[in-house]
C-alpha cells in the first residue's frame, strides 16, 4: 500500500483504478483448469511427439482425427487413436466438394489427396460411402462479427455426442490456414440436425438441417 500524497497521486490511482475496472470488464474472469496426460493411453506408449498438428473427421465416423508431422493418428470410437491416415504439415478442406474431407500436404512429399470417406486418401477420383455429412459455412455482418466468422464455433447435437468445430484463422502448422468450411462427420445419422453457432460477440443462434448438404448461416 502507498499512501496518496497529493491531488496528482489521488488522479493516477482514480486512472488505474478506471483501467482494471475497464479490464475486468472486457475480458472474461479467468477459470482455473486443470489437465491431465492421456498420451500413453489414447496413442499408446512411445507415440511419436510433433511440432504441429491439424484436426479433421477423414473417414465421417463423427469423431475427430489427427494428423502431425510424426504421423496420423485415426479416432477409435473417442476411446483411443490408432496409427493411420493422412501426416505431415497439412492442411484440410473439401477440394472436390464432395462431402469429404480431404487435405493438401505443404511439406514433405507434397500434393493434394482426395478422401474416400472412409479415411483412404488417393490422387484418383472420390468415391465416397455410406457415412452422412454436413457443412456450415458462416458469413459475418463486418459489425457484430468479423466477416469470416474466424474464431465462431459451431456445435451439433448426436445422441450423447456433441461435435464441436470453430472457424480458424491461421495457426495450423507452418502458415498453413484450413478451409473457412466447417466439415462434421455424422457416420450412421441420416436425419436432420440442430446445430448451434455461437459468435465471437457471445450471441448464439440455432437452426436445423437436413445432412449430406453445405449450407450457408448469416451471423448476426
Amino acid at each position: 500500500m502507498y499512501p496518496i500524497t497529493g491531488a496528482s497521486d489521488a488522479h493516477r490511482l482514480a486512472r488505474a483504478g478506471f483501467c482494471v475496472a475497464l479490464v475486468l470488464a472486457l475480458c472474461p474472469r479467468p477459470i482455473r483448469a486443470e489437465f491431465e496426460d492421456k498420451t500413453d493411453q489414447w496413442f499408446g506408449e512411445g507415440s511419436v511427439g510433433s511440432s504441429t498438428a491439424s484436426f479433421g473427421d477423414f473417414n465421417d465416423d463423427g469423431f475427430v482425427d489427427l494428423a502431425t508431422d510424426g504421423g496420423g493418428w485415426t479416432n477409435d470410437g473417442g476411446q483411443k487413436f490408432k496409427a493411420g491416415g493422412p501426416s505431415g504439415t497439412i492442411i484440410g478442406g473439401d477440394i472436390n466438394n464432395d462431402g469429404h474431407l480431404d487435405y493438401a500436404a505443404v511439406h514433405g512429399p507434397g500434393g493434394h489427396f482426395l478422401g474416400d470417406g472412409k479415411g483412404g486418401f488417393a490422387a484418383g477420383i472420390n468415391k465416397g460411402n455410406d457415412n452422412h455429412w454436413l457443412k456450415i459455412r458462416l458469413q459475418g455482418d463486418s459489425k457484430q462479427v468479423n466477416s469470416c466468422a474466424i474464431g465462431a464455433r459451431v456445435r451439433i447435437k448426436l445422441g450423447d455426442k456433441t461435435l464441436t468445430r470453430q472457424v480458424e484463422g491461421g495457426g495450423v502448422g507452418q502458415g498453413n490456414q484450413n478451409d473457412l468450411t466447417l466439415h462434421f462427420g455424422l457416420g450412421e445419422h441420416a436425419t436432420e440436425v440442430r446445430y448451434t453457432v455461437t459468435g465471437t460477440n457471445g450471441q448464439t443462434q440455432t437452426g436445423i438441417t437436413d445432412v449430406d448438404r453445405m449450407i450457408r448461416v448469416e451471423m448476426r
